[in-house]
């Protein structure tokens, strides 16, 4: 679970601020889209039918999502994940995410040392099958 902070406001101020902030309006409009996003991402990720495919995804998704335009150093942003945390992620048993990683890094398509990643999108990007329109 990933930690956060909880506000008690009084319902009425909220929506009161809502209705009269274009500003606050458009800025939960945006993060509900973002996170709306996000989950639909992992949605098709987990409907991949393979390990890999699943794998693929999900590495794809959080180096695009949480790494900087110029790098998708994972260990830059302070993400360490273990092989454990990425069989929970697509999943699977750690064994059966070992052995996917192990195969995808002897591609050229994602470095792995102690929890730090650096996945290369573009590589990935043509493996990637896109949900249909």
């Amino acid at each position: 679970m990933t930690p956060g902070s909880g506000y008690r406001i009084n319902k009425k101020h909220f929506l009161s601020t809502i209705a009269n902030s274009i500003d606050a309006h458009t800025e939960i409009t945006r993060l509900l889209s973002d996170h709306s996003d996000m989950l639909l991402q992992h949605i098709h990720a987990m409907n991949q039918s393979s390990v890999r495919m699943r794998l693929l995804h999900v590495l794809h998704g959080i180096a695009t999502r949480f790494s900087s335009a110029s790098s998708c150093d994972l260990y830059d942003i302070g993400l360490p994940l273990t092989h454990q945390d990425i069989a929970d992620l697509i999943g699977s048993t750690r064994e059966t995410a070992s052995l996917e990683l192990k195969r995808i890094m002897e591609e050229g398509l994602v470095q792995y040392s102690r929890s730090a990643f650096l996945v290369h999108t573009d590589a990935i990007a043509p493996h990637l099958q896109t949900p249909a329109s």
